[in-house]
């Protein structure tokens, strides 16, 4: 980015990226890659960011839609360049606290949220007609999972909780349906 500015002799250029979207393979490594590669941009001056992972295509890293993108990019250009009083942050995480241990469930509070508060009713990739389609990927049957400390994986309900600025993830303990046992 420093090179970038530097070639365009423009050491103050916006600039904007797309955070990597859903994709089915390894988990961790896309946290890791958004959290290292591309969100240590915003050390720099000027850098805006957006999301997809809410309008994502399941395992398509690259989903169709670009609008929501584009409308959240321009909305950080001009807080950023033009210094308008504009929400453009995505929700990031503030703190955690364990809700439930007899039902596992945890409680994430999130910061940089809007007035109106986080929403539930944006559906994953494989979830179709009011059921979900555990057949692609096998086993990812939810839009959250939790990790317990033995490294297991188990898929959690989702919920909004409190003031909006939180959500709350229930683990399923049941096995999953044509799978065998959770992931």
């Amino acid at each position: 980015l420093k090179q970038w500015r530097q070639a365009f002799a423009q050491p103050d250029a916006y600039f904007g990226f797309v955070q990597l979207s859903t994709w089915c393979g390894n988990g961790e490594l896309i946290a890791e890659m958004r959290t290292n590669g591309q969100m240590a941009a915003l050390a720099q001056p000027k850098v805006g960011y957006a999301t997809n992972a809410d309008h994502g295509a399941g395992c398509n890293i690259h989903p169709p839609p670009k609008q929501y993108c584009a409308q959240r990019l321009a909305a950080s250009a001009m807080a950023l360049v033009y210094g308008r009083d504009i929400a453009w942050r995505s929700p990031t995480f503030k703190s955690q606290w364990l809700t439930s241990a007899s039902r596992p469930s945890l409680t994430v509070s999130l910061k940089d949220v809007s007035a109106a508060g986080l929403r539930d009713d944006q559906y994953p990739y494989n979830y179709l007609n009011g059921a979900f389609n555990c057949k692609h990927p096998a086993g990812k049957c939810a839009w959250a999972e939790l990790q317990f400390a033995d490294g297991s994986w188990v898929n959690a309900t989702l919920t909004v909780a409190g003031s909006g600025a939180a959500l709350t993830l229930t683990a399923d303990l049941a096995p999953l349906a044509g799978v065998g046992a959770p992931v």
